[in-house]
């Protein structure tokens, strides 16, 4: 279809213009599960939350002050798990927010720190069958991060005010490309697909010697007996024409064949993946 040809269906449910702006550039924009909200990241600092009240139209529920710089990236957790966000900032925190009333105005945070440079993104992994099968593990609340250098995979066990939540990253949990001068990580996608094993995460690259590239990572969901997943397997790295810009998995839905989008500079690339590993 030309674009000339895409039309609103209905322009009237658009959101106000002067309501819906921040303060500054709008970095990332973001549907729950059942898309009767959404989140808003921008650079001056906010992230706002917005609720669908059942008409068509949209209003600010509450907005946050998020980090002490631009806010990149948020990620909404599965809905089994409560109303639960996660934003990541230059200001080299990654921060969960959780809502604690229904009114949707109160929300408390957890930051996580250990990142040495600005955090880039911030995905929570999908639900799983496996989770809900397998003993101790249907309250754990997974998290990967990615700062310049390295990609952390956080494992959570939450409470409802966040105050005393267990939170860990061993050194089994963390993707290191400190060695590899110049290069940064950009950005986070996973997968779930019955043609891989257990869960895959791509995550965008760019700079280096090799230029901009994606990795996919296979996280195998077998855990040993103090509930530590073992450790990250690279699969495959896709080079890439062009500097990457973002990068999405197509939702699993039981389709055959496993589809990544690719955003660079140029172009846009869909990639197919097979079991193989073959692109």
């Amino acid at each position: 279809m030309p674009a000339t040809d895409l039309k609103c269906h209905n322009p009237d449910t658009r959101l106000p213009r002067k309501e819906f702006q921040h303060e500054d550039v709008i970095h990332d924009v973001q549907f729950n599960w059942y898309g009767d909200m959404l989140a808003t990241s921008s650079s001056d600092h906010k992230v706002k939350i917005w609720r669908n009240a059942g008409d068509g139209s949209w209003s600010v529920v509450t907005e946050i002050n998020a980090h002490y710089s631009p806010v990149w990236r948020v990620s909404w957790a599965h809905p089994d798990y409560g109303a639960i966000l996660a934003t990541c900032s230059m200001d080299h925190r990654a921060t969960i927010w959780r809502m604690v009333n229904e009114d949707h105005a109160n929300w408390v945070s957890k930051e996580l720190t250990d990142s040495t440079s600005p955090v880039t993104d911030v995905k929570f992994a999908p639900r799983t069958w496996s989770d809900l099968m397998m003993p101790g593990r249907a309250d754990d609340l997974r998290l990967a991060t990615s700062s310049e250098e390295k990609v952390r995979l956080y494992t959570m066990q939450l409470n409802s005010e966040l105050n005393e939540t267990y939170c860990y990253c061993t050194p089994e949990n963390i993707i290191d490309y400190s060695s590899e001068a110049g290069a940064m990580l950009s950005c986070l996608s996973w997968n779930i697909s019955n043609r891989f094993s257990g869960l895959v995460l791509a995550a965008g690259i760019v700079g280096g010697k090799q230029g901009s590239r994606i990795d996919l990572y296979s996280f195998s969901e077998n855990q040993t007996s103090d509930r530590i997943p073992k450790k990250w397997s690279r699969l495959v790295s896709i080079p890439l024409k062009s500097k990457l810009h973002h990068l999405c998995f197509r939702p699993n839905n039981g389709a055959k064949d496993n589809v990544l989008a690719v955003a660079t500079e140029q172009e846009l690339v869909v990639f197919k993946i097979s079991s193989e590993m073959e692109i």
